[in-house]
């Protein structure tokens, strides 16, 4: 019954990203947590589309093990060149900004509490 329902997953797949990534990209700019320079949207927004468009075109030409292995190695290359391109920026923000540091337990608390926000809001869209 549930044969060749690849579709619906892809589209599902597809769909759950791209909300995720507008999602946080609209609340970062409205809670304006941090600031991100030209340089490092242009990176990695290059980067998302570049992966979108090889994503869709393997979807469409449909999945081997072979391209989803070439998807998944993507994603290793893709964060070393976005680390390695916008190292610079951070190197010198850092140098001339004193970064104020956290206690562990406090990123352990926001953790804790994002897993169960992730929890709470499944249920809520299960039900």
């Amino acid at each position: 019954m549930l044969e060749r329902t690849g579709d619906i997953d892809v589209g599902d797949s597809f769909g759950s990203v791209l909300t995720q990534i507008t999602l946080i990209l609209g609340l970062v700019a409205l809670f304006r947590v941090f600031q991100v320079k030209r340089r490092e949207i242009l990176v990695v927004g290059a980067f998302e589309i570049l992966a979108l468009g090889v994503a869709i075109a393997v979807a469409v030409t449909g999945f081997t093990r072979e391209k989803a292995l070439l998807l998944i190695a993507m994603w290793p290359v893709f964060i070393y060149l976005i680390k390695r391109l916008t190292a610079k920026d951070m190197v010198r923000e850092e140098k001339t900004k004193a970064r104020k540091e956290r206690h562990y337990l406090y990123h352990l608390v926001v953790a804790v509490a994002g897993y169960i926000g992730v929890g709470i809001g499944s249920i809520a869209v299960i039900q």
